[in-house]
């Protein structure tokens, strides 16, 4: 599995590290796996920070990477898109396209405290013990 996904802070922040290349099946699987687990059985927004710091390809079909996310970027209780990493180019315009075209908010940072702190600017609710 080219991915590990647990909780930063329970219940509100998840955390999800890709490893190596994904394909747009594994990228399906992580949707439905996220919605399945996490953000289905919530109450509140729950917020993902994504590391991709470690990811290898990713799928650049504008159409595959769409299908794949917005079963996650679509549901009513998806908060902020946090994305921890630089990433080519064409990935990065992907990424942008489709939030923007759902209507996420998404933003690139380079480490996790900054992505942390990305979040609590987002949402007050949020424990700050973790930074």
């Amino acid at each position: 599995m080219p991915y590990v996904l647990s909780w930063n802070q329970p219940q509100r922040i998840a955390f999800v590290r890709f490893n190596g290349d994904l394909s747009a099946d594994e990228l399906t699987e992580f949707s439905e796996n996220f919605v399945a687990h996490y953000l289905s059985p919530s109450i509140v927004n729950v917020h993902l920070i994504s590391d991709i710091r470690a990811m290898g390809k990713f799928p650049t079909r504008m159409a595959a990477v769409r299908q794949a996310t917005e079963i996650f970027l679509k549901h009513d209780r998806m908060g902020v898109l946090v994305v921890i990493g630089s990433m080519h180019p064409l990935t990065k315009f992907l990424i942008s396209i489709v939030t923007q075209l759902i209507g996420n908010e998404y933003r690139l940072v380079d480490t996790e405290e900054d992505a942390l702190t990305t979040l609590y600017r987002f949402d007050n609710s949020l424990s700050t013990n973790n930074l």
